[in-house]
């Protein structure tokens, strides 16, 4: 194996370290009894930010990529792609096992006149179907133009999970403005490549 083959991979095994993290620290403070004064609402912030920002950084992997000219800082996308959508299921499962103990009629009557409940329940479908259809066997089978346009819809799953967390907020917006901010950047990153405009040409 060359050098280059185990910086990658060692790369790799870092990214994937550092989206596991919060939920060994997560689990350290609910053994401690260390979740604050409302545990339920510790557990919904936390796999939900975890979440957004994980699917931010799997969609600058490639920008950045593209950028520095090098390929393989794109390397662990997939590998990030498939935690986002654990921890998004993870966030919803916080939701309806704690907070609504499972009871499926109450729950439906929760999305009922609560907009943010169907953005993050959209941003969700999104991510679990791009996370089942992220394998090479789904790539071959729908070929690389529809896997390609498919799993930009991640771009979307984004914007509605943004929408999902502003319509929560209340007081402070100041996060908020960071998350638009942040993917305001990489829908113009998108789109400068789309246009092939300040993109560096050949990836090593």
């Amino acid at each position: 194996m060359t050098t280059r083959r185990i910086w990658i991979r060692l790369y790799r095994w870092l990214a994937l370290m550092a989206a596991v993290a919060p939920a060994v620290w997560l689990a350290w403070r609910a053994w401690a009894g260390r979740l604050g004064a409302d545990p339920v609402e510790t557990l919904l912030h936390t796999t939900g930010s975890v979440a957004f920002v994980l699917l931010l950084a799997t969609l600058a992997l490639g920008p950045v990529a593209r950028l520095a000219g090098y390929g393989w800082l794109a390397a662990p996308r997939r590998w990030l792609g498939i935690l986002t959508c654990l921890w998004a299921a993870g966030h919803f499962g916080v939701w309806l096992g704690l907070d609504q103990f499972f009871a499926w009629g109450f729950a439906w009557q929760e999305f009922q006149g609560r907009a943010y409940l169907w953005w993050g329940a959209g941003a969700l479908v999104i991510l679990l179907m791009l996370g089942v259809t992220s394998t090479d066997g789904w790539q071959r089978r729908l070929g690389p133009g529809v896997w390609t346009g498919l799993h930009r819809l991640s771009y979307v799953a984004a914007v509605a999970a943004l929408i999902h967390i502003h319509l929560q907020t209340r007081a402070d917006y100041l996060l908020v403005y960071v998350y638009t901010g942040g993917l305001a950047v990489l829908i113009a990153a998108r789109l400068a490549a789309a246009l092939g405009l300040g993109w560096r040409k050949r990836i090593s």
